[in-house]
């Protein structure tokens, strides 16, 4: 717990400078995960509250307990700060705080789903390109510099950006598995016992973890495969945008400050705003 606050202070200045605009109001308190919740977040979440005062927060808990899925090393703790803290805190409070958002876009509902969740999806591999160019050319900022310097207590940077691509590509599969899982399991393709026996072969993930990270999921059919295809929709969609001359940093903020509409709508808003075909 005590070097997730620590690197969540550097990173957040990080995030503002290359990945997304927080907003001023930005509240988010880290817990450790409580005992009764450990079963339903085997590693890390967020929760928002008050989205409709003028105090709104999130909360981002961190699972610490060794029988659940906790993050194990440096690489794992800073993809979890990314998806959980500058992917969906991020994009809830950027969003609860933006005063041209009607409220019925800022109501909690399944229309978040797809949008906060590829989101944070996306973050990720954000990430790696910005820490890919800093062990390849080094700190621009001073927020960068103190970041490599709090990392090197740990382990050599370049160490940790290996870690990161390893973390980063691990937890992809594992979110397409947990999409996969929700199609064989519910078309009855497969019984679950078979298919962590299937998704272990194939990925080489422990069966424990595969466990861990898509049994929970089987209550809510229909949540991991809508997020999948936004993560990828919204990584076609940034790339469009740039290659218009618009900036990482632009296209993310107005993407995370948008609200949840319906997709259909929020699409066409990302369209007309960045001329996207």
């Amino acid at each position: 717990m005590k070097t997730t606050k620590e690197l969540r202070e550097v990173l957040q200045g990080i995030a503002h400078e290359e990945w997304v605009k927080i907003t001023d109001k930005y509240d988010v308190r880290v817990i450790e995960t409580p005992k009764y919740l450990v079963p339903f977040l085997p590693t890390a979440a967020m929760q928002p509250f008050d989205g409709l005062t003028k105090k709104p927060f999130c909360l981002s808990f961190v699972t610490t307990d060794a029988k659940a899925s906790p993050s194990t090393f440096l690489p794992a703790l800073v993809q979890t700060l990314v998806h959980e803290e500058y992917g969906h805190c991020v994009n809830f409070m950027d969003s609860f705080t933006n005063p041209n958002n009607r409220t019925i876009e800022i109501v909690g509902s399944t229309l978040d789903t797809p949008i906060t969740e590829g989101i944070s999806f996306f973050r990720e591999v954000e990430s790696t390109r910005t820490f890919e160019r800093i062990v390849k050319k080094g700190p621009n900022t001073a927020k960068e510099k103190e970041m490599v310097e709090l990392i090197e207590k740990f382990c050599p940077f370049d160490a940790f950006v290996d870690g990161m691509l390893f973390e980063v590509a691990q937890w992809r599969m594992v979110r397409f598995l947990r999409a996969v899982s929700d199609v064989r399991l519910n078309l009855e393709k497969q019984n679950f016992p078979e298919f962590i026996e299937w998704a272990h072969e194939k990925t080489g993930l422990s069966k424990k973890l595969v466990f861990d990270q898509t049994f929970h999921f089987q209550q809510n059919p229909g949540y991991a495969p809508c997020y999948s295809v936004f993560g990828q929709a919204l990584r076609n969609f940034q790339k469009q945008a740039m290659k218009n001359g618009f900036s990482q940093v632009e296209f993310n903020t107005f993407v995370a400050s948008s609200g949840f509409p319906a997709r259909d709508i929020f699409e066409k808003r990302l369209k007309e705003r960045f001329r996207l075909s």
